[in-house]
């Protein structure tokens, strides 16, 4: 069995950091303040530990890769 992290990166260009990869830590359900609904979020963070949820549904903004895929560059 071989194991690897997943990462999230942005890929539209106004997502947070976008074009960074941040690391997928978990996945979490996140009710915004204000917001009657809930959603399931991936909880990421960034090499500067810095923490952001991003929504699972909201799957045509960002992309999951390997760290062997950022070693190799096949980020974007």
């Amino acid at each position: 069995m071989t194991r690897d992290k997943a990462y999230l990166i942005g890929t539209h260009k106004y997502s947070s950091k976008s074009g960074i990869p941040a690391e997928i830590i978990g996945v979490e359900f996140i009710k915004p303040e204000g917001d009657l609904n809930v959603r399931l979020c991936y909880h990421i963070q960034w090499a500067d530990m810095v923490e952001d949820w991003i929504p699972i549904s909201d799957n045509s903004n960002y992309k999951i890769v390997s760290f062997d895929d950022i070693l190799q560059g096949n980020i974007l």
